[in-house]
């Protein structure tokens, strides 16, 4: 069953803890090629949490034409293409998705570490931009549970959400580090009726309802904007944000 369960907070620690935030001063001035990697979900998740853990759901939403990598590669672009860098987004999702052990773990980023310099060197880029789905503590109903990557989200006495919760590193390709991390975690309230029954119920990946689809992807790529937008501010890497 796809019930949402306690998990301990020990198992979503990454491997690049203790990586800065900020971009250091001595890494600025050297980025000028950027890749963009996306390795989140393409489906959002929905997660309903009930009076009790016997009464929470967790499943995939499936949603006509849409792409969540796309969406944050979009939304990284978007920030990103007016300040002077070169951009290139690079789909290697199929060689790297082995990240993530399963649904409920953040990224072992050794794993694929490797191959990031490889198709960084490759591609003749500077800096790699990848972008994770991060597991963060619940910010919305602020229960026990924990929100993955991005989706739908509802607290039975609440009214429902959209959140995306994200982990950007940015890797110097000619060093082989990771130079900065930092985290975006955004939420945005839907209406009420934009919850059906069935997201609290059925386990299998469900379909969103027909009338409800333009609303929810535009809530979703903002929210999913928003996250972005924060993670990268944080890095300090939008030139207008610095003294040039």
């Amino acid at each position: 069953m796809n019930k949402l369960l306690v998990i301990p907070a020990l198992l979503f620690l990454c491997s690049c803890i203790g990586a800065p935030v900020k971009v250091p001063e001595e890494h600025l001035g050297k980025i000028r090629n950027i890749g963009i990697i996306s390795l989140v979900s393409e489906n959002p998740k929905i997660e309903y949490v009930g009076f009790t853990i016997f009464n929470n759901n967790y499943t995939t939403a499936l949603l006509e034409d849409w792409d969540g990598n796309s969406v944050v590669e979009d939304a990284v672009s978007n920030l990103l293409s007016n300040h002077g860098y070169s951009l290139s987004i690079l789909n290697e999702r199929a060689s790297l998705d082995r990240v993530y052990k399963d649904e409920w773990r953040g990224p072992d980023k050794d794993l694929i570490q490797a191959d990031l310099v490889r198709i960084g060197k490759q591609n003749s880029l500077d800096t790699l931009l990848i972008v994770y789905r991060y597991i963060a503590s619940d910010n919305i109903g602020n229960s026990a549970e924990y929100l993955r990557g991005y989706g739908l989200y509802k607290r039975f006495i609440l009214k429902p959400h959209v959140f995306a919760t994200f982990e950007i590193d940015m890797l110097d390709v000619n060093s082989e580090k990771i130079i900065a991390t930092a985290y975006g975690n955004e939420k945005l309230e839907l209406g009420s009726d934009k919850w059906i029954e069935a997201y609290s119920e059925v386990e299998e990946p469900i379909t969103i309802s027909p009338g409800d689809v333009v609303y929810i992807k535009t809530n979703l790529k903002q929210v999913i904007q928003n996250s972005i937008t924060e993670a990268i501010n944080r890095m300090g890497i939008i030139k207008s944000a610095q003294s040039e």
